[in-house]
C-alpha cells in the first residue's frame, strides 16, 4: 500500500523507460533483512538481459538464503516481461514476472510484485 501511494504521488510525472534504458543499471530493494539487486542491460531499449540476485537474513531465526538468477525480457509499453532462470539452494527454476519500469522527473525505478527497486550505482562486480 505505501508503494501504491508513493505512485499516487509521482503518477503526473511517469513516462515509459524505453527510450532511456540503454546501457547497464542497477536497482536495489533493501531491507532490514532482504538486499536485492537487479543489474539490467539494453543495447537497444527494447530487449534486455542481466541478473537479480541477494539474500535474506534473519539472525533472530537463524535464516540465511542466497540466490543468484539471470534473465532476458523484453519491453512492452512500461512493462518488463523477464523470463528468468533461478538458482536457489541448488536448484534451478525457470518462470517469468512482470517488472513495472518508471522514470519519473529523472528517478528511475522498478515495481517487482509491490516491491520498490530504486536505482543505484551499480557495485563494481556487476557493472557490465
Amino acid at each position: 500500500m505505501k508503494n501504491f501511494m508513493f505512485l499516487l504521488l509521482l503518477a503526473p510525472g511517469f513516462h515509459s523507460l524505453a527510450q532511456s534504458m540503454t546501457g547497464t543499471k542497477c536497482f536495489q530493494k533493501k531491507t532490514y533483512t532482504v538486499d536485492d539487486i537487479i543489474t539490467i542491460s539494453s543495447d537497444d531499449g527494447i530487449n534486455f538481459h542481466g541478473t537479480k540476485n541477494g539474500t535474506h537474513v534473519n539472525d533472530e531465526l537463524g535464516i540465511y538464503d542466497y540466490w543468484v538468477s539471470e534473465f532476458t525480457a523484453q519491453i512492452k509499453g512500461n512493462i518488463l516481461v523477464a523470463n528468468i532462470s533461478m538458482e536457489f539452494e541448488g536448484q534451478i527454476e525457470n518462470y517469468e514476472e512482470e517488472w513495472e519500469l518508471y522514470l519519473c522527473n529523472d528517478a528511475q525505478f522498478i515495481i517487482v510484485s509491490n516491491d520498490l527497486y530504486r536505482l543505484i550505482s551499480c557495485p563494481d562486480n556487476q557493472e557490465k
